[in-house]
């Protein structure tokens, strides 16, 4: 494998992240050629590959179809003699790699599992969880070999985590290489206000090279001691370093997070960088919201960033079963495409849920917050939710907030090593009388009728300073007679619970009382 060609683009549409995924592969190329193909010069790709490049386009052609640019591509191959295709460019697929599968080697890189491809490696570093080398099942051919999971992430070879001394307690705030500033203008000034007494904390916002709509950050926001603006930069290595918070998009940027250390509060903003909350917890991210929250919702975004500061230490423990990026994936791929080291499928990796709850025995234990997803996720299950007193889904940030302040005591029920349920409790005050006040819902694994009745027995038993009051819809029979059955009564909604109670439509509820 001596000569080279990499097939990939950045712009204003796509952004940086192509470029450097294949800048940070390419160290692990010793003595090979290499030879970049892209759409359009500009002076950011002349900034960040130093290697030759081939641009098959002008200011007066535009790219028409995979087809015709695939016939570009073949000429260049044949010049070139090209020993090894690397796709990295997300308009491609089956049509375009057809063009040269059996008569040079492609390696495709890909994240969305959804493309159909014909190649002889597809490499694609997304967390699935369990079902990550299941993923491009029936979308390429037999004789591909599937390079899956957080293994091949490719980041900087020469990221090393230490310990800065610092006085700061710094905030990056980061939408992308060709982020548009316009959709976080309201949230960027707020921001910067809501910290002005925050003297120990620092906002840093990221300009990246094909930013669009950035004028006034530098006009409106210049006059603020406690914002910093790093314009145009290329390499994020030192900002990095010097970053105890990250709020932005979850883009190929979460490896280089994982790999760091950093607490981070993720939103995406493209399909591809879409995971689900478990998969993003299990590689260490815990606080994902949505894109629309930063402009619709700020003053709770910022809410959230003053949460996560208040509880620093605390957040910081979280990391502690993670998924851990390491800086090999890059050398593996090459290992692999040169054939230097054959592929073996190895043992999976098993989800954050099941290395951290397996050898639980059977029991009552306190929700930590490992569980802060995973408590979102079951409580907004249609089958918790019908039964509450609150029908609507929560929303994540909601949730986060919510879970710093709440007063409540929180647990879960472990049988045959998987949670069953969820349950708490919390001291309420009715006209100077305490009670408990709780409940339970189920996760997404199965339940039998002794769970309930042990939770309900264990929690009625180990609590006993107070009265038990429990709000149960009148629908709800079978939980009704659960509580019946352990020694509650009904009583009349009277006018002290009726006040307390008052966002109850107490008709559809029963009261009841142990």
């Amino acid at each position: 494998m001596e000569k080279i060609l990499i097939r990939t683009n950045g712009d204003l549409k796509v952004g940086i992240g192509h470029l450097f995924r294949m800048k940070n592969l390419i160290k692990n190329f010793p003595k090979k050629k290499i030879i970049f193909i892209l759409d359009y010069h500009n002076e950011v790709i002349k900034k960040i590959l130093k290697k030759k490049c081939i641009f098959l386009y002008n200011p007066k052609q535009k790219f028409k179809s995979q087809r015709d640019d695939a016939q570009k591509v073949k000429k260049i191959i044949k010049k070139f003699k090209t020993d090894l295709i690397i796709l990295d460019d997300y308009r491609f697929d089956i049509n375009w790699e057809k063009h040269f599968y059996g008569n040079v080697k492609i390696a495709v890189f890909d994240d969305n599992n959804k493309k159909k491809h014909k190649c002889d490696f597809l490499i694609d570093s997304k967390w699935a969880g369990d079902s990550t080398h299941e993923r491009y099942k029936n979308l390429l051919n037999k004789n591909a070999i599937k390079l899956l999971g957080p293994k091949y992430a490719i980041i900087k070879k020469d990221i090393i985590n230490k310990p800065i001394n610092k006085k700061t307690f710094n905030i990056m705030f980061y939408i992308g290489g060709a982020g548009d500033f316009s959709l976080y203008k309201k949230f960027i000034i707020n921001f910067a206000n809501s910290f002005k007494n925050y003297k120990k904390c620092k906002i840093i916002v990221i300009k990246g090279p094909y930013s669009k709509n950035s004028l006034y950050l530098n006009s409106k926001l210049k006059n603020y001691s406690n914002l910093k603006i790093v314009e145009d930069s290329l390499d994020l290595s030192n900002t990095l370093n010097n970053t105890d918070l990250y709020l932005g998009v979850a883009s190929s940027i979460i490896y280089e997070l994982n790999k760091r250390n950093i607490p981070s509060i993720l939103f995406s903003v493209n399909e591809n960088q879409k995971n689900s909350l478990e998969f993003f917890n299990d590689l260490g991210f815990h606080f994902l919201i949505n894109q629309k929250d930063i402009s619709n919702q700020d003053t709770k975004v910022i809410n959230l960033v003053k949460c996560i500061f208040k509880n620093y230490s605390r957040i910081k423990k979280l990391n502690k079963n993670k998924i851990i990026i390491d800086n090999n994936g890059g050398k593996r791929i090459y290992n692999i495409l040169s054939r230097k080291k054959k592929f073996n499928k190895k043992k999976k990796l098993p989800s954050l849920y099941s290395r951290v709850f397996f050898n639980k025995k059977d029991g009552f234990y306190n929700v930590n917050d490992y569980l802060i997803n995973s408590y979102l996720l079951s409580r907004n299950l249609f089958s918790n939710r019908k039964n509450s007193i609150n029908t609507n889904l929560i929303k994540n940030i909601d949730h986060y907030i919510w879970w710093f302040k709440q007063p409540g005591k929180l647990y879960y029920l472990i049988r045959d090593k998987k949670i069953r349920l969820f349950f708490y409790h919390k001291i309420i005050d009715i006209n100077l009388t305490k009670y408990y006040y709780g409940g339970w819902f189920v996760s997404s694994n199965k339940i039998i009728i002794s769970d309930i009745l042990n939770v309900v027995n264990w929690q009625i038993k180990k609590f006993r300073t107070y009265r038990w009051l429990a709000i149960i819809k009148k629908r709800n029979y079978f939980v009704n007679k659960i509580n019946l059955y352990l020694g509650f009564k009904k009583i009349p909604f009277s006018e002290k619970y009726s006040k307390f109670f008052n966002k109850l439509k107490i008709n559809q509820f029963n009261l009841l009382i142990k």
